[in-house]
């Protein structure tokens, strides 16, 4: 009977995956969006709310780089500890995802004219 935990590798090659295939679909997302709407209008948008079309998926991107980094280099389940609460297994990876994602859109936010 095989193990059924992924080894290291596997899941570095799976995280690299998801990164790539969300990459395409934002590609073609874009590329929609330009079609439906037309190239000026579409342009316009992008031009417009920089932050928003470009920066939040960026944000995401990178929350996720840095969970699943922190899940290579950590010999155990990541897990967070802020004073009484603790965050364990399944809940560590998914809170250090959502305060990276925040902290991103923090800076786009203020960093945004």
């Amino acid at each position: 009977m095989q193990d059924a935990t992924m080894t290291s590798g596997r899941r570095l090659q799976l995280a690299v995956g998801a990164m790539l295939l969300a990459g395409l679909f934002s590609i073609f997302f874009g590329w929609l969006c330009d079609v439906t709407f037309g190239h000026e209008t579409w342009a316009a948008f992008v031009l417009e709310h920089f932050g928003l079309v470009i920066g939040l998926p960026m944000a995401a991107a990178l929350a996720f780089a840095i969970v699943v980094a922190f899940q290579q280099t950590s010999e155990g389940p990541v897990s967070l500890r802020f004073g009484p609460l603790e965050f364990t297994g399944p809940a560590g990876p998914i809170v250090l995802w959502v305060l990276c994602f925040l902290a991103t859109v923090l800076a786009i936010r203020l960093l945004t004219p």
